[in-house]
């Protein structure tokens, strides 16, 4: 399997490529609000998606997405944290 930090990794910029386009279908405060739940439910899926590609079925895919969910909420700190040292709003 890929290491966890490239699913991190990819999460964060697939989300704030969707960020816009989000907040344009839905409006900002709700925008604002799905998109946590689109970084928990992104890096789930591209964590099962990891785990069936690469994992030979060493991983039940369940597992996978449980993972996936602990590194989307790793994700989301980390996020948070950076934009919060750089002063960003």
């Amino acid at each position: 399997m890929l290491d966890d930090i490239v699913v991190v990794g990819l999460t964060m910029i697939i989300v704030q490529l969707l960020k816009r386009p989000l907040k344009r279908w839905v409006g900002d405060d709700l925008g604002h609000q799905l998109t946590p739940l689109v970084v928990l439910g992104l890096a789930g899926g591209l964590n099962v998606l990891n785990a069936y590609l690469f994992g030979l079925g060493m991983a039940p895919l369940t597992s996978a997405l449980a993972e996936g969910i602990k590194l989307g909420a790793m994700s989301g700190g980390i996020y948070s944290m950076g934009r919060a040292a750089l002063g960003i709003q």
